[in-house]
C-alpha cells in the first residue's frame, strides 16, 4: 500500500467513526429497500403509520397514487422520498413536479432545501435554490424541478434510475402523464421507472383520479385522512405541521361530514357531483379559499343575491357582495315568501351606504 493510500484509508476510518461519509459513499444502496431507516437516519425525519407505507410501497413497487385531505404531511413526504432515491441508486434521476410555479419552487423546492438543511448527516451534492438547476451529484445522480405545464419537459429523460413525483395530481393534464408512460416505456437498466403521485381529490377525472378507479389495478393507491394523523387520534400534537383534533372537529360541524368540501379537505375521498351542477367543486374550494385569505374591506358598489328556498330542506341565501368579494352570506329555512322578503330588506339596510342602490340578482 502506498503512503497516500495509506493516508486515505486512515482518513476514511476516521471519518465512518464520526459519522462523516465522503461523497464516494454515495449511492447507499444497501438502503435501497429501506427508505424508512434511511429517512429517519440520514434525514432526521419522523415518520407516521400512513407515511411509512407509502415510502415502502414506492420502495417495493413501481406506481404509487396518495389522494389524501389536508395537513397530512404530503409535501415532507414527497421531498423525504426524492433524497432517499437520489441518495441510493446509482445514476438516479429525479423530477418533481407540480402545476404551478409557486408549488413547484415556493413550496416542494423549498421543503427539500429545508429538510436537507437540517438533516444530522450530510448528503452530498451541489444544490441550487431554483428547481431547474436542482441538486445534482459528482456522478450524475441529480434532483430536479419543472412546472407540469409544458410535455416536452418530461419527454426524452433518460438514465438507469428515474423517478416522477406529481404533487397537486389533480390538476395535472392527461398530456404530462402520456409523456410519462411514454419514457416508462423504455425502463431503466432493469429497475422500473417509479412514479409517486400525491394530491387532494378535487377534480374527478383525469389520470390522478382514475388511478383510485378503473385504473386501480396499476397503481398502489392510498386515501389518507386529516383525522388519521397521530395529532388527531391523540388530540395532542405529536408531529408539528400535521392536522389537529381541533381543526378536524371544526370542519366536521362547520360543513358536515356529507358536505363535499368535508370529503375533498379532510376525509381525502371524491365527492360525488352531478354532471349538471353549474359550479364544480373546484371552482367551490378555490372561491372558498379566496376568502378565507381575504385581507382588507370589500370596494366597489353593494351587490345582493338571493337564492329563494321553495319546497324541502333546502335553504333560502342571500349573499353580499363588494366587487369581487362576497363578504356575507345568510342563510334560512322555511320562511314564507313575505318573511324572505323582509330579511332581503334588512339585510340591504344593514349593509348599503347611505344613499346608495344596492343592485338585485
Amino acid at each position: 500500500m502506498s503512503l497516500v493510500d495509506a493516508f486515505a484509508s486512515i482518513f476514511a476510518g476516521e471519518s465512518e467513526r464520526l459519522g462523516i461519509r465522503s461523497d464516494a459513499a454515495f449511492p447507499l444502496t444497501s438502503y435501497q429497500k429501506k427508505p424508512v431507516e434511511f429517512i429517519e437516519e440520514y434525514l432526521g425525519v419522523e415518520l407516521w403509520d400512513k407515511q411509512k407505507e407509502i415510502v415502502l410501497a414506492i420502495a417495493f413497487g413501481a406506481r404509487v397514487s396518495v389522494k389524501s385531505g389536508h395537513k397530512v404531511g404530503k409535501t415532507r413526504l414527497a421531498v423525504c422520498v426524492a433524497i432517499w432515491f437520489y441518495s441510493c441508486f446509482e445514476d438516479a434521476r429525479v423530477l418533481m413536479t407540480s402545476v404551478v410555479a409557486r408549488q413547484v419552487s415556493g413550496i416542494l423546492w423549498r421543503e427539500l432545501r429545508k429538510v436537507l438543511a437540517k438533516a444530522p448527516k450530510k448528503i452530498p451534492g451541489r444544490l441550487s435554490e431554483l428547481p431547474d438547476k436542482g441538486l445534482k451529484a459528482d456522478d450524475f445522480r441529480e434532483i430536479v424541478g419543472f412546472t407540469a405545464r409544458e410535455p416536452e419537459a418530461v419527454q426524452g429523460t433518460s438514465g438507469a434510475n428515474i423517478m416522477y413525483i406529481v404533487d397537486e395530481a389533480s390538476g395535472v393534464d392527461d398530456e404530462i402523464f402520456t409523456a410519462i408512460d411514454g419514457n416508462r416505456a423504455g425502463g431503466g437498466d432493469g429497475s422500473p421507472i417509479r412514479v409517486l403521485m400525491l394530491g387532494n381529490p378535487t377534480i374527478p377525472s383525469g389520470e390522478f383520479f382514475r388511478s383510485h378507479y378503473d385504473k386501480k389495478e396499476f397503481y398502489t393507491s392510498f386515501t389518507v385522512s386529516s383525522d388519521q394523523t397521530p395529532n388527531v387520534l391523540q388530540k395532542k400534537i405529536v408531529i408539528r405541521g400535521l392536522a389537529t383534533w381541533e381543526w378536524c372537529d371544526e370542519k366536521k360541524r362547520e360543513w358536515g361530514e356529507d358536505s363535499a368540501i368535508y370529503q375533498i379537505r379532510v376525509k381525502g375521498n371524491y365527492a360525488r357531483t352531478s354532471e349538471r351542477a353549474i359550479i364544480g367543486i373546484q371552482d367551490q374550494i378555490d372561491s372558498e379559499e379566496r376568502f378565507e385569505n381575504f385581507k382588507g374591506k370589500p370596494k366597489g358598489r353593494l351587490h345582493v343575491g338571493v337564492d329563494v328556498a321553495r319546497y324541502g330542506d333546502d335553504d333560502t341565501a342571500i349573499a353580499l357582495r363588494r366587487g369581487n368579494c362576497i363578504f356575507k352570506i345568510i342563510t334560512f329555512n322555511g320562511l314564507s315568501e313575505d318573511a324572505v322578503a323582509h330579511e332581503v330588506i334588512q339585510a340591504i339596510r344593514t349593509e348599503r351606504k347611505e344613499g346608495e342602490p344596492p343592485a338585485m340578482l
